[in-house]
């Protein structure tokens, strides 16, 4: 009876760890569906306006556009575990790369480039997970929050991978590469 009892025991301990790998990795698989699904609407916006990037106030642009509602759950990751998202007046889980876009504090609603100006677009993330909606060289608030220490990111060329760093900066090569 006790050989029972021990067998019984390991083997819920070792479905336990399972299924929350298994629960880990489905939260991680919809945040990068997430980001693809903003990065289809930045899209869509810059086939509507010229071929311009969506602006670093994206959050208002694709919103008031109709691209992407501001109450969509495609804003939040499965992963963050934030009880208050808003930050700057913004609630979302992801980040969009400021620099990148051509953030002008003036202009926070008018992009400075177009997709087709970026060098590298296979190499630069566009959007990740982050602790705020912009992303910039002074303040990269980008978050490590799925499993292994990994970010997901989606960029500029569109596709979207989660990425596990062994160092944080290694993630900003591919914010702000050179």
């Amino acid at each position: 009876m006790l050989i029972v009892i021990a067998v019984v025991s390991t083997l819920s301990v070792l479905l336990f760890t399972a299924g929350k790998t298994v629960v880990e990795s489905s939260k991680s698989v919809t945040c990068l569906s997430n980001l693809k699904q903003i990065y289809s609407a930045c899209l869509n916006y810059g086939n509507d306006n010229e071929g311009w990037l969506v602006p670093s106030g994206y959050y208002d642009a694709l919103n008031d556009g109709g691209y992407l509602p501001s109450d969509s759950k495609v804003w939040t990751c499965p992963s963050d575990n934030r009880t208050d998202r808003v930050v700057w007046g913004v609630a979302t889980s992801y980040g969009c790369n400021a620099d990148q876009v051509g953030w002008v504090p003036q202009n926070w609603d008018r992009a400075q480039q177009k997709l087709i100006q970026i060098k590298s677009p296979s190499q630069t993330v566009y959007f990740s997970d982050s602790t705020a909606y912009i992303m910039r060289t002074y303040n990269p608030m980008w978050t490590f929050r799925h499993r292994n220490n990994s970010i997901n990111a989606v960029f500029f060329d569109g596709h979207a991978e989660n990425l596990s760093m062994k160092d944080p900066g290694d993630f900003q090569k591919l914010v702000w590469p050179d």
